[in-house]
């Protein structure tokens, strides 16, 4: 059951005459702020089988341990759609029904729209509420739990104001697009600490600079060795909470149209889950894909050292020459766990040789320039020659 206490309201002719709270006021519902939400609610009660059919979750929420150390069940939250109100559930459905439907737009715009609705079924359900502090809407998930709320708040859909509307949700989305074709990263000046300015920095992620592959981290094996530059990571917060159960909110909607675009969502069906943590393996798991990552990024650096001791020896630089052996050295002790005894210096430098004389060989196939100063250049050489270290990538169990 709903029953609205207060409403805020907005008046711009009492904004432009400067008068407090900028124009914002609260008032008591009337009977037509009233009429309004039950005729909501009849109107949902005549789409929800018919027109509006297949656009909302009907499953229960399955046993978890987010789910359920809540004890949400017992608050009336047995479904997945009993976290939204009628008057929510109408709006959430007509959207996804209106976004996803065939015909309605190209796909690669449907999935882009997909990316607005996730958003604003955060904002729009009885998990949001009002904060207090901050004076507006506290979206669902801004803490990482499904703790039930005694006061809930919802916006107008379509408003210009207010946190947590369709524009704004949707917002994002072109926003994101309009960075992913020409990015840009914020600047602070030398002695600047606020008033940041954007730096365009010409390297456009859009079209087919960029690959996304579906897998465990845990095998890079379709991945060159040493062909891996840089490793950025969203660190999971360890045994805190479980994403696939949290993620499972937006995914009990989602999966709605991706069960009629993609054949793996069909066959997995009402089962299917999103792609989450299991916390009983997840320390395994992570330890195994950190482990795959930073030892194709150690063939890099021990490749990019061995060429830089070959230039400085081309360039009669016998300083930087022994300086960069001297770090490949460290780190094929490091790599290998090899000790700093007689035998492992001796197995130390047959490795370094191995991997000198396989460089070597390369450079002199390409027939390269005499000195290949940069990264980007040797790239190559570092790829071919990363053979030396036969260490095999941990592989998923």
């Amino acid at each position: 059951p709903t029953s609205p206490y207060a409403l805020q309201c907005f008046c711009p002719e009492c904004k432009a005459d400067g008068q407090v709270y900028d124009g914002r006021y609260f008032a008591a519902p009337t009977q037509a702020d009233v009429n309004r939400l039950t005729g909501a609610m009849r109107e949902w009660e005549s789409l929800k089988s018919t027109t509006l059919a297949g656009f909302w979750p009907t499953e229960e929420i399955p046993y978890g341990w987010q789910t359920h150390y809540w004890s949400i069940p017992d608050h009336g939250y047995t479904h997945w759609y009993r976290m939204f109100n009628p008057r929510q559930l109408l709006v959430h459905a007509h959207l996804l029904r209106a976004a996803t439907r065939e015909g309605a737009a190209a796909q690669s715009v449907q999935e882009q729209t997909l990316g607005a609705i996730q958003q604003y079924l955060r904002n729009q359900c009885m998990f949001a509420f009002w904060n207090i502090q901050a004076d507006k809407l506290e979206p669902f998930f801004s803490s990482n739990n499904y703790v039930a709320k005694q006061n809930v708040v919802e916006n107008c859909v379509f408003a210009a104001l207010g946190r947590g509307n369709w524009y704004s949700c949707v917002e994002g989305v072109l926003e994101g697009i309009e960075w992913s074709a020409k990015p840009w990263e914020p600047l602070l000046t030398e002695g600047q600490t606020t008033g940041s300015q954007k730096v365009f920095t010409g390297d456009p992620i859009a079209g087919t600079r960029t690959t996304i592959e579906c897998h465990s981290s845990t095998s890079l094996s379709e991945h060159s060795d040493a062909s891996i530059d840089l490793v950025m990571t969203d660190p999971p917060f360890g045994d805190n909470f479980i994403y696939s159960e949290l993620a499972n909110f937006f995914y009990a909607w989602l999966r709605l149209p991706l069960t009629r675009w993609y054949n793996l969502a069909a066959m997995q069906g009402a089962k299917g889950q999103p792609l989450g943590f299991v916390m009983t393996i997840f320390q395994k798991i992570a330890s195994s894909s950190f482990a795959a990552v930073a030892s194709t990024l150690r063939r890099r650096l021990l490749m990019l050292t061995i060429h830089e001791a070959i230039v400085c020896d081309e360039n009669l630089d016998t300083d930087g020459r022994d300086r960069a052996f001297t770090e490949a050295r460290a780190l094929l002790r490091s790599m290998y766990g090899i000790g700093d005894d007689m035998m492992g210096r001796a197995e130390v430098d047959r490795l370094l040789a191995d991997g000198k004389l396989q460089l070597l060989k390369k450079l002199n196939d390409k027939a390269l320039p005499e000195a290949v100063e940069t990264e980007l250049m040797s790239k190559g050489e570092e790829e071919s020659a990363a053979a030396l270290v036969a260490v095999a990538l941990p592989e998923e169990r």
